[in-house]
């Protein structure tokens, strides 16, 4: 029962102190778009596009770099090499 109080009463909490530097802007994007008050929300997809655009880490991920990320975190698949890239999108 408390976490369902929880749920419903508590703020978000940063998780970026556990994640890459990388990723600090966009978890500012993905926390306000769980506020609690909907007006502290993004009000259409225009603004959350426009939030989305501003985050500096969109310009750092390329097609290339999502597909190696993609494969790092997907399960291995019998026969196919599996890629290994930290949260920047480089090969380790």
């Amino acid at each position: 029962m408390k976490a369902i109080f929880a749920h419903a009463r508590d703020q978000v909490l940063a998780q970026s102190k556990n994640h890459c530097e990388l990723l600090r802007d966009l978890e500012q994007v993905v926390i306000r778009c769980l506020a609690k008050t909907p007006r502290d929300r993004c009000q259409n997809v225009e603004c959350l596009d426009h939030a989305l655009a501003q985050c500096e880490s969109t310009k750092k991920w390329t097609q290339v770099r999502t597909f190696h990320w993609r494969q790092a975190i997907s399960p291995p698949k019998p026969g196919f090499a599996q890629a290994t890239v930290d949260c920047h999108g480089r090969e380790t």
